[in-house]
Parts: C-alpha cells; sequence; structure tokens
C-alpha cells in the first residue's frame, strides 16, 4: 500500500526552486504561464503526456494542494511511493542514500537489529568518507580528521516502508560556478557519496569474479575504488546474523551534476556473505605494513578556507628515485609544513606507505617535523 501525502505543513516545507530543478533534472520541460506565479511542466513518456501546474510561491493559498497535485503524478510517473519523492524534494540541496533490508510486513525491525543496522550504516559511511581522504585496504585505528568531521555533517533521515529503509542524508554545498564539465568542483560531501556508490559496485563484482575464480585479488585491486575491510565488514553488518539481502539506491543532488552513472540499485546477495567475511580476513592480512620513515622537501600546500586539517605534497626518494607523496596534516603540523617550505628546509616523518599506481600517499602519520638548519662554524673557530 502506497502513502499518501496530505499534511499541509509536510506539503509547505517543498521549496519551489527546489521543485523546478528537480523537474529539470528528470526531464521535465518547463513552458510558460499566464500566470507568473506558476508554471507548467511536461514530459512524454511511453507514449503519455503529463503535465504539472507548479507553484512558485509559497504565499499561494492553495500551495499545499498544487503540491499534493504534483506528488500524485510524480508517482505515476516514477513508479515511486509519495514519501520517497517528497523526501528528495526536501533535501535537494543533498545526496541520499537509501538502504533497504527485509522486515515485517508491517514495516517494523527487531530493536537489537535495527540498532546493529544503523551502527552497520554509520561504518558504511565512514569507510566510504576514510577511502576518500585516502584510500586503504584497512582503517584499524584513528580514523582521517576530514572524514569523522564529514559524519557531523551526515543526518539520519526517517525511516520508509518497503522492507525497512533506512535514509542517510549527505547535505552539499552550493557550487560556487558552473563547472566545464560533471564532477569539476565536486565537494568532499559529492565525493564521499560518489565514492560509496562505486565501492559498493566494485565490492559486488569483486565479489563474482572472487565466486567464480575462488580468488580474493579483485578485492585488494579494488581499494582504489574504496573498497576496504571496515566497507565489507559493514555490508555484512548489514546483512544481518541471517545474511539477508540488501538493497542500496542513490539519490543525487543536482546541485552539483553527476560526473558518472551509477548503477539504479546496488544489490548485495546473501550468497556473498562467506565470500565476504573471507575477503574481509584477507585484505586485514595484506594490509599490515610496517611504518616507514622519509625525508623531503614540501613542494606543495593546499588547505580549504576555514578547515583544520590541510594536505602537503612532498617530494622524497623512493626506491632510489624522487617521488611525490602526499600526506593529511592536522593544523600543527600543517603549520610545520608551511614554514619549512617558505625557509626551504627539509622535513622528516614517519607513516604508512600506501602505493596507488603513480600515486604515494603516507597515512596513520606518526610524526611530522622539520630537520632543524646545520650549525655553521664560526671563521675564527680553532681548526683543532
Amino acid at each position: 500500500m502506497k502513502a499518501t501525502v496530505r499534511d499541509s505543513q509536510i506539503l509547505r516545507s517543498v521549496r519551489p526552486d527546489d521543485l523546478q530543478q528537480y523537474l529539470s533534472n528528470h526531464g521535465w520541460t518547463a513552458s510558460k504561464h499566464p500566470n507568473s506565479r506558476a508554471a507548467i511542466y511536461n514530459r512524454q513518456l511511453e507514449g503519455n503526456e503529463f503535465e504539472l501546474l507548479v507553484p512558485l510561491s509559497h504565499d499561494l493559498r492553495d500551495f499545499p494542494e498544487r503540491i499534493s497535485d504534483v506528488l500524485r503524478t510524480l508517482e505515476i510517473v516514477e513508479k515511486r511511493d509519495q514519501l520517497q519523492i517528497l523526501s528528495d524534494l526536501t533535501s535537494a540541496r543533498a545526496d541520499v542514500v537509501r538502504i533497504r533490508r527485509p522486515g515485517a510486513d508491517d514495516g517494523t525491525i527487531l530493536l537489537e537489529d535495527g540498532v546493529s543496522l544503523i551502527n552497520s550504516v554509520l561504518d558504511m559511511v565512514l569507510s566510504a568518507a576514510c577511502a576518500t581522504v585516502a584510500p586503504r585496504l584497512y582503517y584499524p585505528g584513528k580514523k582521517p580528521t576530514a572524514a569523522t568531521e564529514y559524519l557531523h555533517k551526515t543526518r539520519l533521515g526517517q525511516s520508509e516502508r518497503g522492507s525497512y529503509v533506512v535514509t542517510v542524508i549527505s547535505p552539499v554545498p552550493r557550487r560556487k560556478e558552473e563547472p566545464l564539465f560533471a564532477g569539476m568542483y565536486d565537494p568532499f560531501e559529492r565525493q564521499v557519496t560518489r565514492m560509496l556508490a562505486t565501492a559498493l559496485d566494485a565490492t559486488i563484482q569483486a565479489s563474482e569474479s572472487t565466486l567464480r575464480s575462488g580468488n580474493p585479488d579483485p578485492f585488494r585491486e579494488s581499494m582504489g575504488q574504496g573498497v576496504s575491510a571496515n566497507l565489507i565488514d559493514a555490508i555484512l553488518g548489514l546483512m544481518g546474523p541471517f545474511h539477508q539481502p540488501v538493497g542500496v539506491t542513490f539519490s543525487w543532488s543536482p546541485e552539483h551534476p553527476l560526473a558518472f552513472d551509477p548503477r539504479p540499485i546496488i544489490a548485495i546477495e546473501p550468497d556473498f556473505a562467506p565470500i565476504l567475511a573471507d575477503a574481509s580476513r584477507f585484505l586485514k592480512r595484506n594490509a599490515e605494513q610496517p611504518p616507514v620513515e622519509l625525508a623531503g622537501a614540501v613542494i606543495g600546500l593546499r588547505r580549504p578556507e576555514g578547515a583544520e586539517t590541510g594536505r602537503v605534497t612532498l617530494v622524497a626518494f623512493l626506491d632510489g628515485k624522487p617521488k611525490a607523496v602526499s600526506l593529511e596534516l592536522g593544523a600543527q603540523d600543517y603549520d610545520i609544513a608551511i614554514q619549512a617550505h617558505q625557509l626551504q628546509r627539509m622535513v622528516t616523518c614517519e607513516g604508512i606507505l600506501v602505493r596507488m599506481g603513480r600515486t604515494n600517499i603516507l597515512t596513520s602519520i606518526t610524526s611530522f617535523t622539520m630537520v632543524p638548519e646545520p650549525e655553521q662554524e664560526s671563521e675564527d673557530a680553532p681548526l683543532f
């Protein structure tokens, strides 16, 4: 049974500009209307012509009724529940992730299962945020600051009917300028949801490949796409102790155009559970790398305005050749990097070196210091 939205306060929460942007991004075409306080949108689908009368001001007395008419038409066109459509409309400046798992016939879930499901959703999103900062096979300890700060901005939406659905709302900031191509100025928030979609898709492909060959290497090879032991553990948590199927869908904010064509739904099947459990152990074993100490010169500094952390690029010798190494530093270490760059002094640092093709990233940094300037001998100093 599909829900119909009738609450006038909820209907008034829809912003006209968000509604127009939503329709434009879903194939609707605007045409002029004699009344400047309304617009007409048309769309042809499967030989049928659909028309919407869209109110352009909250001041209209019948604004809730007009929005209700819009939802009824969109429900038919999109073949989706009005509650889902309304959630997308009221979160037009956010990416929305929906995690669906079978529940009771009335759309509920056992309390214990619900708590575990929410914790697994949090772990899944956090793993994508960590991979956005620096892809790794496993994140055993403290997570990158940028990843944990992202979680503070992410919201948990209302549950939706249809099995049991957990809704994650990831707000994205307004774009400051029109990009030359999709994805050019994607903010960190969009990079995380994009990474999550890519990582889940890569996990499914790695599972299918391993199911055929028995070789878990595809999981390790997918690290650059966000696959990690943390993500896999989170997926197993979503499936629950009885390995129930899980479906994940994404609704993308039109504020930032998509740079890729994602799957409509990412389906995680129960048959994958044993493979995923083995893959998690495999990645954790392969992630055990000893820390390395590097010495190099700071050649790049980048810290977004107002951010506490910044990204630093060093030139250091790896395998006897000068290579660029990227690091994410906290405020105190970043200030040291600025000083070293200004004074043209060397720095030393220690952490776990992750190599992705030609890209070198130093993670889990335990120290970052500027090499002291060597003392110069006085001209009057005795030779012996």
